[in-house]
């Protein structure tokens, strides 16, 4: 039985896609298993299954009526999108997991800053519909290109960039000067006030100007 008419493709992309390339590679490298290379494994395959699922969204008539059982048919297109979403999602969620459990260094959770794309592409998942989606699958794609270049990136060149960071901090705030330091942190607190007073329309620099609007 195909795959993809039994309706397991999504199960078996995150198999073969995540658990069988990360773990083998990992495993032959090192010769065990560990926390963080399943955790991995599962980030990729995340991804990887979030691809067939866009597709099957966007293939969901086609697919009736040749009769393959995907996710999307079996259960709804709106159940599809939920299981995209949590899929998107999920990636970026494993990685302070993985943190929190000791599992990586904190430099390894950069791609984390990658997550706006992502929710960019959950966004337009919900709202597109047919073939209109054909431009969600490379973005899907794309999202997990840049994810895993990033996590590269930190892996190797993360600790560096922590240490250089720091040594900024060190050189810039406690070492030259405490009091600019005490300063810009002040500017930052009070422009923060600001802006959001500003937002609600009240004076954003007297709190105790009339009717607290600004004019």
């Amino acid at each position: 039985i195909s795959i993809a008419y039994a309706g397991l493709g999504d199960v078996f992309t995150m198999f073969y896609f995540g658990f069988v390339p990360v773990l083998a590679t990992y495993y032959l490298n090192t010769g065990l298993i560990s926390g963080a290379a399943i955790g991995f494994s599962l980030i990729m395959g995340s991804f990887a299954s979030a691809i067939i699922t866009v597709n099957n969204i966007r293939d969901v008539e086609t697919d009736k009526a040749i009769g393959k059982k995907t996710s999307a048919v079996r259960y709804g297109v709106n159940f599809a999108k939920r299981e995209y979403g949590i899929l998107m999602f999920s990636s970026y969620v494993l990685l302070p997991m993985m943190w929190m459990l000791s599992l990586i260094p904190a430099p390894w959770m950069f791609p984390l800053i990658a997550f706006i794309m992502a929710d960019k592409e959950i966004r337009e998942v919900f709202r597109l519909e047919g073939a209109k989606l054909n431009k969600c699958l490379f973005g899907t794609a794309r999202v997990q290109i840049i994810f895993t270049l990033i996590q590269l990136f930190a892996m190797y060149y993360g600790d560096r960039v922590r240490e250089v960071c720091y040594d900024f901090y060190v050189r810039m705030f406690l070492t030259v000067d405490p009091l600019l330091a005490m300063g810009l942190k002040l500017g930052i607190f009070f422009g923060y006030i600001s802006h959001k007073r500003r937002q609600r329309g009240q004076d954003p620099l007297n709190p105790y100007a009339r009717g607290d609007q600004m004019d």
